[in-house]
């Protein structure tokens, strides 16, 4: 694996060797880039360019995981819904996928849970009038309202 330096920012170097890990490894669609520091401008963009490929890299600094987003108090329970549960909502429900709120791939429980552009959340709401309700929304690129 790769060492990345603390002082300086993780470059494109850094992201080829990540790719070449993943094909070494048979991995196909989702790994987790890590490092100290951010990314270089260059390895960003390396990394936007694999997502057109069906590869995800999602780049996380240690200072993110330090905070367990999801066991604040403010941040309802997030799950992903598996591609068959996906199929079965909008055939029950008659809908589409774009007929869904969206979520971006850059929001900080997106991106821990590693959703993909066209996944979907399942978000569980307790309400004191109704108890659980479920509500869903749709990755989707940050380019994308």
């Amino acid at each position: 694996m790769a060492s990345v330096d603390t002082e300086a920012r993780a470059g494109v170097g850094i992201v080829r060797d990540m790719v070449k890990i993943m094909n070494d490894m048979n991995v196909k669609t989702h790994a987790i880039l890590i490092t100290n520091t951010g990314l270089t401008c260059s390895a960003s963009a390396a990394i936007a360019s694999l997502m057109n490929e069906s590869k995800y890299i999602t780049h996380m600094t240690r200072a993110f995981l330090m905070f367990d987003i999801l066991n604040h108090r403010n941040i309802p329970p997030h799950r992903l819904l598996t591609p068959p549960e996906i199929e079965n909502l909008l055939t029950s429900r008659n809908l589409k996928l774009s007929q869904f709120p969206s979520i971006k791939i850059d929001d900080p429980v997106c991106r821990y849970l590693g959703g993909k552009p066209g996944d979907v959340f399942e978000i569980v709401r307790n309400r004191p009038t109704v108890g659980h309700h479920f509500y869903y929304r749709t990755v989707v690129s940050e380019g994308h309202e």
